[in-house]
């Protein structure tokens, strides 16, 4: 006889409520439907349960900015359960709290989009991901957003009580299936503090005019350094080569005017220094995980006027 899976939401303090409280319904609302196919359900337990055996650990994220923490008893508490064979899952900023318990070194993991730089350099050895909403490693599962605990207990429902349970739960809670990234939301923002002056000097001008049809020689020449000396600065202070920060702007303001006007996807491509259209909704695909007219049906309030 099967049993029912016990889901435990752990946390080194107060988690934020909406993640706790949203997942507790979820799985709830998977129960109900595994009943109905004489399945077993899913019940959580809270974060004191310190003593309840799980089959899977999720450590939802806490209000505030995420900092190094040392592992304490939340990290023996982790690392002892998933060593016992639980699978260990993160939401958000709980990725920060699951990386210091060492379990995410080597592994591929996702966090906040807008976490990724302060992750990385806290957590060199993870394997981050911040273009995808979910990451499933096997025996670890980290979620992106804060909102992408939706994603992340429908996948364990799937996992776990399969695809019907799962699809039947997205119903009821009209909650979307699966098939998000992280990169259709996350925005682009030039680092302009790093303190390298000649640098700068190239960035201001490629904001000034991204249309053009800038060349690394004439970037150097702006910074008057040789080509070797600019690509390497430039790359230690913006944290991208210059021809993909170039890219990462031009389709920041793309972005900016597919949800904001109703100009065609070519003519925007065109004022934005893309000659070959075909090759600007190929870099816009690569970037964002949408095509151009995917992403304005999305994300534009004139076309969801229009459509609605």
């Amino acid at each position: 006889m099967q049993t029912m899976l016990t889901i435990k939401l752990i946390s080194r303090g107060d988690p934020r409520r909406s993640v706790h409280y949203g997942l507790t319904d979820l799985f709830h609302t998977a129960s109900e439907q595994a009943a109905l196919l004489a399945l077993p359900g899913v019940q959580t337990v809270s974060m004191g349960s310190a003593q309840v055996p799980a089959a899977l650990l999720v450590l939802p994220p806490e209000p505030g900015s995420p900092e190094r923490i040392s592992p304490g008893a939340l990290g023996e508490a982790v690392t002892g359960a998933h060593g016992k064979g639980a699978i260990t899952g993160s939401i958000c900023m709980g990725a920060f709290d699951l990386a210091s318990t060492g379990l995410l070194d080597g592994r591929r993991a996702t966090t906040h989009w807008t976490a990724e730089q302060s992750f990385k350099s806290q957590f060199p050895r993870v394997k981050l991901d911040c273009s995808q909403m979910l990451v499933d490693d096997g025996d670890i599962v980290t979620a992106g957003g804060m909102m992408a605990w939706t994603d992340l207990g429908l996948h364990l429902v799937e996992r776990f009580l399969g695809p019907a349970v799962m699809l039947n739960t997205a119903r009821l809670l009209l909650a979307d299936p699966g098939g998000r990234e992280q990169r259709f939301y996350a925005t682009f923002h030039a680092n302009l503090g790093h303190g390298d002056a000649p640098i700068l000097s190239v960035q201001h001008a490629l904001h000034a005019a991204p249309q053009h049809k800038w060349k690394v020689a004439a970037m150097a020449t702006i910074a008057k350094l040789g080509e070797r000396t600019f690509l390497r600065r430039f790359k230690a202070a913006t944290g991208e080569n210059p021809i993909r920060y170039l890219q990462l702007l031009r389709i920041t303001r793309a972005r900016e005017r597919l949800e904001s006007t109703t100009d065609t996807v070519s003519q925007i491509g065109w004022d934005l220094g893309y000659s070959d259209i075909n090759a600007f909704r190929k870099v816009f695909l690569e970037l964002v995980g949408l095509t151009p007219s995917e992403y304005r049906r999305r994300f534009s309030p004139r076309a969801r006027r229009l459509t609605g």
